[in-house]
């Protein structure tokens, strides 16, 4: 199936170009031209709720599924682009893809029990039968690429050697309860932990280090660059830091510009370390904040990632849930 854009294939007899091909096609007929309509095509198809794979689209929520194979077939599109005579034609073609219906979890058990616990053999024969297999996540219509597997990357019987807690909202009032009640709270809990992995492996385990910060968006404080000129001030680069003269010298904060504003003055945002055993200087926790501010978003947001994840599951359990959200949920990012 083909569709075009502009006028019909019929050459005019009034051209002014002795070549035969006017200037509207080598406007049309242009790398960053093509780009546009490309990205126009992906932004039509990402609101069909289609997944891009290579140049398809597939669409599962409108699978087949084949029962006697346990699989499914996924409808889906080919599109290209391409500049044909005097006008610029979009081709699409049907594609299918045939996708199993078992989880990988479901797999790596059945090759677990086949192979009686043995984890060499059933990396190899994982890593043999689905490398470069494509696998879709069906929470988020997601597909991924199934590399190999690899047992020395799995966090299983093995506890975090530090936790770092970011706090959002939080006044200067609160910082003494806070640092009084909810730190202890939390480092009581790590030791309680650390203590019931020891005595269930036999092994004595290292105690985890935590660092709890404080975040506070609403602040007074602005940053400026000095421009060309002295009067000619600018907002600062995003990731900019200020932890010395307008910080307080009782604490260990800082303030980090997160994002790049068109127009206005941005805000920065403090950031107060109000208990850190990590032996990470303030350079670590400072590039770890700005680094979190990319956290699943194609641009950056105001907080680290943690905290607007808690924020919007704040917001969607008071106005929507109006109690509290499943327990399958829990390890899901279904709030976003």
């Amino acid at each position: 199936m083909a569709s075009g854009s502009g006028r019909g294939r019929g050459r005019g007899s009034g051209s002014n170009n002795s070549g035969g091909k006017n200037q509207d096609y080598y406007a049309m007929d242009n790398a960053q031209t093509i780009n546009i309509f490309y990205t126009i095509i992906r932004r039509c198809l990402d609101e069909l709720s289609l997944t891009q794979l290579g140049r398809h689209y597939f669409n599962s929520k409108d699978a087949r599924h084949v029962r006697e194979y346990n699989m499914s077939i996924l409808p889906g599109f080919e599109t290209a682009i391409r500049m044909y005579e005097d006008q610029l034609m979009l081709c699409i073609e049907n594609r299918f893809k045939m996708v199993r219906r078992d989880s990988m979890y479901d797999l790596l058990k059945k090759e677990m029990q086949a192979c009686q616990g043995n984890r060499v053999r059933v990396q190899e024969k994982m890593n043999e039968m689905f490398g470069g297999s494509t696998i879709i996540t069906l929470y988020n219509n997601k597909l991924h690429r199934f590399t190999r597997l690899d047992w020395s990357s799995n966090n299983n019987n093995t506890l975090p050697s530090r936790l770092i807690l970011y706090k959002d909202g939080a006044g200067d009032g609160q910082i003494p309860y806070i640092k009084n009640t909810e730190v202890k709270l939390v480092r009581d809990a790590c030791d309680m932990v650390t203590e019931r992995a020891a005595k269930l492996s036999g092994k004595v385990h290292k105690s985890i280090k935590l660092a709890f910060i404080i975040v506070t968006k609403r602040v007074n404080m602005r940053i400026l660059k000095q421009g060309a000129t002295r009067a000619n001030a600018i907002n600062p680069d995003p990731g900019t830091v200020v932890d010395t003269v307008v910080t307080r010298p009782e604490r260990m904060d800082f303030y980090l510009v997160p994002q790049f504003v068109n127009q206005g003055t941005v805000t920065p945002v403090s950031y107060n370390i109000i208990f850190n055993d990590t032996e990470l200087g303030p350079d670590k926790h400072q590039q770890l904040a700005f680094k979190l501010c990319h956290y699943h978003w194609q641009g950056t947001v105001r907080v680290p990632a943690p905290c607007q994840y808690a924020h919007k599951l704040a917001f969607l359990t008071a106005q929507s849930l109006h109690g509290d959200s499943d327990e399958k949920l829990r390890d899901k990012l279904f709030f976003l």
